[in-house]
């Protein structure tokens, strides 16, 4: 597959920023940041006091425009107005160009730092290694200008930092830039960042380089009429056709609680649109560095992401966002159904990534790989992030074969779909174990009316734990929880047998422990030259 380059996106590398240099931001920051609003507020304002400010000004009563027309009619009253109104631009412009030469941002020996305000001063910074995505971010109004805001994540929600704005180019190159630094500050000190003071002078500064290969596109038409199927859609179209037979019939009461209560969720709904509308999935190549099993950096086949690569998401109808999460950071995957869905074949994928938090809106959404997609979309995804699980998978499988199945006394404890509620681990051996190498997958499968897959690599598994009451350890089940980073993805199955349960969690544990040696083995292992791994 011949790498794409999206639209409005650069085609060629552009030149990074040079390091240890306070750089300024795009001179319409301060308007975008809050000038437009401060404008509106002040406009509104005036029209609301208008009519009293020509009485007291006049010396006629509210709304006598007039005698208002006349008092403007004399030559020094309307040379007045004029430079009042030109002292209030004139303060509000000295304001924004003052905040905008206060704000700045570099990137540094090890750190990349930003600054800003005039009253209150703020500076803040964050360690390369730390650094866990590295976002684009174009809202409506920065999309108008053609500006952008790069937002850089870590593990606390609190950690990061926002660069806000630059010019697309910019801000695309810085983006590449600080993922590069990200990656070899998490490898490897690099040479040049001994010195306080930055990289020296004339030193190569990595750049990521934009070879992006088109994963899939989610038409809009399917996003919204998935939604509409869903129950908060359902509920919404429900109550408001109550509401607008209501209004028909006469009963005005009526009809206007069900528009109070329906217009919210659709108000929702519509959020959710805007948000994972026109979303496009891309992988990110790093020819730089191999698969852990290839030899001599020999790359992947397409649609295939390896140890140094990164999944892009872009999404958004009237807000664009790129997320670029690498693969490393997708800890657990779900593929979800509901029932309106099945007919259709579309599936929702999910995935818990490491950096993104709950409390973050924004970040939340990149847990979303998927809206709403076909199979075959969904099974690319999957196939490129866990390779060979999705065809032993296969969440659509009624029948299960393969999986260990929760026993029908289960039913007693709320769980009502024994017959699909299970587990598998692939591959597996032939007593249907893991293998010691840390390489298998669990698969917890659950749901009746409500379908859902969800899958585990070892290699990200933090921790096992059984859990299970009073009548659970009665009726012999436990409840099996895989732990890993926080996330919307479902890591944990209700109503397991408990002898099959404590095998699969000894098992499990056993491979955790190999994936932390291999990851150590691989981390240790020296990398081979520069000319072998192009």
């Amino acid at each position: 597959m011949t790498p794409t380059t999206p639209a409005g996106e650069r085609a060629n590398p552009v030149e990074a920023p040079r390091p240890g240099t306070w750089t300024r931001l795009h001179p319409a920051t301060p308007l975008l940041r809050g000038g437009i609003s401060v404008l509106v507020v002040l406009g509104i304002l005036f029209n609301q006091v208008r009519d009293d400010l020509v009485g007291v000004v006049t010396g006629g009563g509210p709304g006598d425009s007039a005698r208002a027309w006349g008092w403007l009619q004399n030559p020094v009253h309307a040379l007045w107005v004029a430079g009042s109104a030109t002292v209030v631009i004139l303060v509000l412009l000295g304001w924004m160009w003052l905040a905008w030469r206060l704000s700045a941002y570099r990137t540094g020996a090890d750190t990349v730092e930003v600054r800003g305000g005039i009253v209150f001063r703020t500076h803040r910074s964050t360690r390369y290694d730390r650094i866990q995505r590295v976002d684009l971010d174009r809202p409506f109004l920065g999309r108008i200008f053609g500006l952008a805001r790069v937002v850089v994540g870590t593990a606390h929600a609190s950690g990061g930092l926002t660069i806000a704005y630059l010019r697309l180019d910019a801000a695309a190159a810085l983006q590449a830039h600080l993922l590069g630094l990200a990656r070899l500050a998490r490898e490897a000190p690099a040479p040049w960042q001994e010195g306080p003071a930055g990289a020296p002078q004339g030193t190569a500064v990595p750049v990521a380089e934009d070879r992006g290969e088109n994963l899939l596109h989610q038409p809009n038409g399917r996003l919204l009429l998935g939604m509409l199927l869903s129950p908060m859609g359902l509920l919404s179209l429900a109550i408001l056709a109550v509401g607008a037979v209501a209004l028909a019939l006469g009963r005005p009461a009526l009809g206007g609680i069900c528009l109070a209560w329906g217009l919210p969720f659709l108000w929702g709904l519509g959020s959710r649109f805007f948000a994972h509308g026109s979303l496009e999935l891309d992988i990110l190549r790093d020819r730089d560095h191999a698969h852990p099993s290839a030899v001599g950096g020999v790359p992947a086949p397409d649609g295939l992401l390896t140890g140094g690569d990164s999944l892009r998401l872009r999404r958004g109808v009237l807000s664009r966002m790129s997320t670029t999460v690498p693969a490393g950071r997708i800890h657990a995957l779900e593929l979800c159904q509901p029932l309106l869905w099945r007919p259709l074949g579309w599936w929702r994928l999910r995935a818990n990534v490491a950096g993104s938090s709950d409390g973050d809106t924004a970040r939340a959404a990149s847990s979303t790989l998927l809206a709403v997609g076909t199979a075959a979309e969904a099974s690319r995804v999957v196939s490129a992030l866990i390779p060979g699980v999705v065809d032993a998978a296969d969440p659509s499988d009624a029948a299960g074969s393969g999986y260990s199945r929760s026993p029908r006394r289960v039913l007693l404890l709320g769980v009502v779909s024994p017959r699909r509620n299970g587990c598998r681990i692939l591959p597996e051996t032939e007593d249907g174990r893991a293998f010691g190498d840390g390489s298998s997958t669990l698969l917890l499968r659950r749901g009746t009316l409500w379908r859902s897959l969800s899958l585990i690599p070892a290699l990200r598994v933090q921790s096992v734990s059984l859990s299970s009451g009073p009548l659970s350890r009665s009726m012999g089940v436990a409840t099996l929880r895989v732990q890993t980073v926080p996330g919307t993805a479902r890591t944990w199955l209700r109503g397991m047998a408990q002898p099959g349960a404590s095998r699969l969690a000894h098992d499990w544990e056993q491979q955790a422990l190999a994936s932390l040696a291999a990851t150590a083995v691989l981390r240790d292992r020296p990398k081979p030259p520069a000319d072998s791994r192009r």
